[in-house]
C-alpha cells in the first residue's frame, strides 16, 4: 500500500508509478474531481477507472474488511475524512470472493490505520485488505473518488 497527498507529487514522481496509477494521478491532477457528478468514468476502458460517490462514514463496527484480486484501489479524498483500517491479506481469514464483482472479505483485526482528509490518497494492491468508510470522530458526509486499475 501506498499513502500520500496528491500536492506532494510532482510530475516526476507520478512518473514513476505504473502506468494505470501514474494515469489515475494525472487525471487527479488535471481535473477537478470534487465538480464532478457521482457515477463512473472511464479513463482506459475497463482498465482504468474512476467512480464519485458520496456516503456518511460509520462507527468501525459498522464496516468490514475487503479486498480485490483483478483490481487495485487508489482511495482520493475530495470533502470530508475518512478512516480505513488496513492489514494484510495473509494475516487474515478469507471469508467469501465474489468474483463477478472482485470482491473479497475477511476477518480480522488492523495492525494499521489511515486518515485520510483531502487530496490525501491510499493504494491499495491486492493483498492489502482494507476497511473503508470509518469515521475518524463523529460520521460525516464525504465526497471521495475511487479510482481502479486492472493488475
Amino acid at each position: 500500500m501506498y499513502f500520500d497527498n496528491l500536492n506532494n507529487l510532482t510530475p516526476n514522481d507520478i512518473s514513476h508509478f505504473a502506468d494505470g496509477i501514474a494515469k489515475c494521478l494525472n487525471y487527479a491532477k488535471n481535473n477537478d474531481l470534487a465538480s464532478f457528478p457521482c457515477g463512473h468514468y472511464e479513463i482506459d476502458g475497463d482498465n482504468v477507472y474512476l467512480n464519485i460517490m458520496e456516503f456518511e462514514t460509520v462507527p468501525v463496527e459498522e464496516k468490514g474488511w475487503e479486498a480485490h484480486r483483478r483490481f487495485l484501489d487508489i482511495h482520493f479524498i475530495l470533502k470530508g475524512a475518512e478512516q480505513i483500517d488496513v492489514n494484510f491479506t495473509p494475516n487474515m481469514k478469507p471469508l467469501n470472493y465474489l468474483e463477478a464483482n472482485d470482491f473479497e472479505t475477511f476477518s480480522g483485526t488492523a495492525n494499521g490505520t489511515i486518515f485520510l482528509k483531502e487530496n490525501d490518497f491510499l493504494i491499495c494492491y491486492p493483498t492489502d485488505a482494507h476497511r473503508p468508510g470509518i469515521a475518524p470522530e463523529k460520521p460525516e458526509r464525504i465526497k471521495k473518488a475511487m479510482f481502479k486499475v486492472a493488475i
